[in-house]
């Protein structure tokens, strides 16, 4: 629930994903690995590999906050907290780093804004890693095509007993209007987010079932069935977070993705980043606080 000129704002979800890794099977053969990494330390390790056996870069950084929130939720860490943000925090600081290991190392390139350029060279065999979310699995789907040559597993964790990542996507809601209007809109909400149309909308666009009773609809135990990785997003939903919901962090998500391309273009280090990250968003909390 949301506060918007001081009235309750209530919204139901309907286009759900959480960020995933998608990894090449192809390229990490090439480099030797045989699966995955569970871990950061073990994903370094592995780009690493890719990076020396290989000569190609081992993944596609694509500039979005809500992929640093994602891997900031998989060191333990928090966004914001009482009000005051934790981007100058240890698990925070060590999202940052990495990405500026990835880059100083040349491990990593940065696929440019608004294009799909590091799904091509995922298709292509030119990078091995992809941190995106799950609702791409119908456009990776289409390029891979064989599952012999891709695969689909959470991202990697800081603490394999503790894992998080980030819940993203819409909601729908109904605004104080006529009660005609209301009641239309209410009946489509019931219709859309029925157990059959749930489960046929995420079995056409790659978005999670938002209702269990949609997740247990036969359609979707059947394509679960199919390929166990077609179950790995929805599995990650119970320890997944949604990013902070309060006023000022449509504007901080812009500092976020500066502070990653500063991070990128090796402006500044990624201690620095995450540091001054920190009081920049904390100045814009501090304003909404008084605007509220």
């Amino acid at each position: 629930m949301t506060q918007i000129k001081n009235k309750p704002s209530v919204s139901f979800p309907y286009t759900k994903s959480v960020l995933v890794l998608y990894y090449n099977k192809r390229v990490l053969r090439a480099a030797g690995i045989e699966a995955p990494p569970a871990t950061w330390d073990a994903f370094l390790q592995q780009c690493r590999q890719i990076k020396e056996r290989t000569g190609k870069h081992a993944i596609s950084i694509d500039v979005d906050c809500s992929t640093i929130s994602g891997m900031i939720f998989s060191m333990g860490g928090v966004i914001i907290e009482d009000g005051i943000s934790q981007y100058d925090s240890p698990e925070s600081v060590r999202v940052f780093t990495l990405i500026e290991t990835l880059f100083k190392e040349k491990l990593a390139f940065q696929n440019p804004p608004r294009t799909f350029n590091d799904e091509t060279a995922f298709s292509n065999d030119e990078i091995a890693f992809l941190l995106r979310t799950s609702a791409q699995y119908s456009y990776l789907e289409n390029l891979m095509e064989d599952h012999d040559n891709w695969g689909i597993a959470p991202i990697p964790q800081a603490d394999l007993d503790n894992p998080g990542t980030v819940l993203s996507g819409g909601n729908l809601t109904i605004f104080n209007t006529t009660q005609e209007q209301q009641r239309t809109a209410w009946a489509f909400i019931r219709y859309f987010t029925s157990p059959e149309i749930s489960a046929r909308w995420a079995l056409g666009t790659g978005y999670l079932p938002v209702r269990l009773s949609a997740a247990q609809h036969p359609d979707m135990q059947a394509f679960w069935a199919q390929w166990p990785d077609n179950r790995v997003a929805f599995d990650c939903l119970i320890f997944a977070h949604p990013e902070p919901n309060l006023a000022g962090w449509q504007e901080i998500r812009g500092l976020v993705e500066n502070a990653e391309t500063e991070v990128i273009t090796g402006l500044k280090s990624g201690e620095q980043a995450a540091r001054d990250l920190k009081e920049k968003a904390d100045r814009i909390l501090a304003q909404s606080r008084r605007i509220d």
